[in-house]
């Protein structure tokens, strides 16, 4: 009893550790060096980003300062929960109180519910910033007489020629290209490039190579990137002082898709999740990119609510036999009247897969069964075969988890999940995977009647035996040796009462009997055997 007690403890004790570290949110908060300073001294403020996959944290000011903002955007960029810490050296310009604001958000992902929760970030802290004392009188001292500045002729600046003609410098303040992490941005036009970039890329290095070689650029270099757009200018100045200021919008993913496939999985993980569409297929060729890496690529299909509707996972080291995969599932169900009477009426939930062939081995599908089973359900999925037009079963006692059921996939047809269990309510038989468990009842079955059988002769036998008499024969009797059939023929019944009969001829058996040849028996000695008739 101790050690159950002892058990049910630490299990809660780990139960509820598990809880505490769900319930960790993400968060920042905004400090300050110093709130009181004086007029021309600096202070350092600081966000600090705690346990975030993603952040925009953003510091403003109002007041006698300058230089004091932050304005950046990011992630982990291995989706996992970090800390962050930015920093802005703040100057006052004079006297009076500083306001700083925080905003922005931080972000994690929750992997119970399969949802990014953003929590939004605010707060204030004040900075008040007073005259600053007025130095020491140090001794006057005699002025010195002045002297007058000499000036010397102006000397013209002479051109490669030596006439003595002004240089124009060059007004070319134009870009050849502008690459983003090596790769070149779309140009919409002299002052417009686009780029986008997949979900996993979460900065972004800026270059851009300018016509002229005397001209200079601003606005380049690593750039953290948000999810969604991000909106960079950079400046080209000519040699001359004109400027040329090009936008340069990067779009980051919500979400990697089919397209970053080949990029995703040169990740380290060894699970890589893309977000797909009704009506993405994934190609022979993609499966012998996701076979040759061994990864597990699972396929995300979203409703509009960003709630997940279903998922397919495909298991790199499992493919040998493979065409293609169709990912969408269908509203219409073909074989719907035909189920429903193999059926007989039970409630369920009716699945039909786009593909019609076979799936590539291994495939699963992740399915959404919230809004009709709980947590805790058991639910079992039937396969209608079309060429029998029977339903099979192809997986019993799928327990329904966080609303969502995972079972494997074989071919491409309409699928059929209930939670009804008794054998004679659907008319199903029963798939290859569920032999193995009919032929261990089968054998069980026959090892137990075989036993049960033995035990009903043994127990017959012991009853049935008959009790030996030894009883010396009488005098006026003549020994006679009988064969087994005889003796069984003779052998007495047991307390039975003997029914009247008929007298009929002593059997042929008798008559046959070998007699003795050197002596003649009477009728009187022969023996009687009519009791045994």
């Amino acid at each position: 009893m101790k050690k159950i007690v002892k058990s049910i403890f630490v299990l809660t004790i780990i139960g509820l550790c598990i809880l505490c570290l769900e319930a960790k949110a993400a968060s920042a908060n905004l400090t300050v060096s110093s709130n009181n300073v004086t007029e021309g001294e600096s202070f350092t403020a600081t966000i600090q980003v705690n346990s975030a996959a993603a952040w925009h944290a953003v510091l403003t000011s109002s007041g006698p300062v300058t230089g004091c903002s932050i304005n950046e955007v990011g992630d982990s960029g291995t989706g996992k929960d970090t800390d962050k810490t930015f920093t802005a050296t703040c100057t006052t310009t004079g006297t009076g109180t500083i306001t700083l604001t925080l905003s922005g958000d931080v972000s994690t992902y929750n992997a119970s519910t399969h949802k990014i929760e953003k929590t939004n970030l605010s707060g204030s802290v004040t900075v008040d910033v007073t005259e600053k004392p007025a130095p020491s009188p140090s001794p006057s001292t005699s002025p010195s007489p002045s002297t007058a500045p000499t000036t010397s002729p102006s000397t013209k600046p002479k051109d490669d020629s030596g006439n003595g003609k002004t240089n124009k410098k060059s007004t070319n303040n134009k870009v050849k290209d502008i690459t983003v992490n090596g790769k070149s941005a779309t140009k919409v036009d002299d002052t417009h490039y686009t780029m986008i970039v997949d979900n996993g890329t979460s900065s972004a290095t800026i270059k851009a190579v300018l016509e002229d070689s005397k001209a200079k650029a601003t606005g380049t270099g690593t750039k953290p990137l948000k999810v969604g757009e991000n909106t960079f200018e950079i400046v080209v100045t000519s040699e001359s002082g004109s400027k040329n200021t090009i936008r340069l919008v990067i779009t980051r993913k919500e979400s990697r898709t089919l397209e970053d496939l080949e990029e995703a999985l040169k990740d380290s993980s060894d699970t890589i999740e893309l977000v797909v569409t009704e009506d993405s297929k994934l190609t022979k060729e993609d499966l012998d990119k996701i076979k040759e890496s061994n990864k597990i690529v699972e396929l995300n299909k979203f409703d509009k609510n960003n709630e997940l509707e279903y998922s397919w996972e495909i298991n790199g080291q499992g493919l040998d036999s493979y065409e293609e995969l169709e990912i969408g599932l269908l509203d219409t169900h073909p074989n719907k009247e035909e189920i429903e009477k193999l059926a007989k009426s039970t409630d369920g939930i009716f699945v039909t897969t786009k593909q019609t062939g076979a799936f590539p081995t291994g495939t699963k599908l992740k399915l959404n069964v919230g809004d009709k089973y709980q947590d805790g359900d058991k639910v079992i999925v039937y396969y209608y075969d079309e060429e029998t037009g029977k339903l099979k079963v192809v997986e019993e006692e799928i327990k329904v988890k966080n609303g969502y059921i995972t079972f494997a996939t074989e071919k491409g047809s309409d699928y059929y999940i209930t939670e009804v269990e008794e054998e004679d309510t659907l008319e199903a038989d029963v798939t290859e995977s569920n032999n193995g468990k009919f032929i261990i009842i089968i054998i069980i079955c026959a090892i137990s009647l075989g036993l049960l059988g033995a035990i009903i002769i043994a127990l017959k036998s012991k009853k049935d035996k008959p009790s030996v008499e030894t009883k010396a024969p009488e005098s006026n009797e003549t020994s006679e040796i009988l064969t087994p059939a005889e003796e069984e023929a003779v052998t007495p019944v047991e307390e039975e009462p003997i029914a009247p009969v008929e007298e009929e001829p002593i059997s042929p058996r008798f008559e046959q009997q070998p007699t003795t040849p050197t002596e003649t028996v009477s009728d009187e000695d022969k023996p009687d055997y009519s009791q045994y008739i």
